[in-house]
């Protein structure tokens, strides 16, 4: 699961969505940034974890619980690579 939000500061994202005429707002653009999510990992709260080891929650429910609910996730690591002009 990815912040869909930080897509927001990939150029290559960004004309994307402005040759599928989407409503995004193109930060990187605008801004001058060009940011690539490389990883995204999360680490649940204790009792959720317990319950994703334990099979009481599949991994799709542990997501669902994710997007629904508060306090599910105790850390989330995001792992950006920054664009410098010139790079593939």
């Amino acid at each position: 699961m990815t912040g869909p939000t930080l897509n927001l500061f990939s150029q290559r994202f960004n004309r994307e969505c402005a040759n599928l005429d989407a409503a995004n707002t193109p930060l990187g653009l605008i801004l001058g940034v060009d940011f690539e999510i490389e990883s995204v990992e999360h680490t649940l709260a204790p009792v959720w974890q317990a319950k994703l080891s334990s099979g009481e929650l599949g991994k799709e429910e542990a997501h669902q619980a994710m997007r629904q609910y508060n306090n599910v996730v105790k850390q989330t690591t995001i792992v950006w690579r920054a664009r410098k002009s010139g790079q593939a």
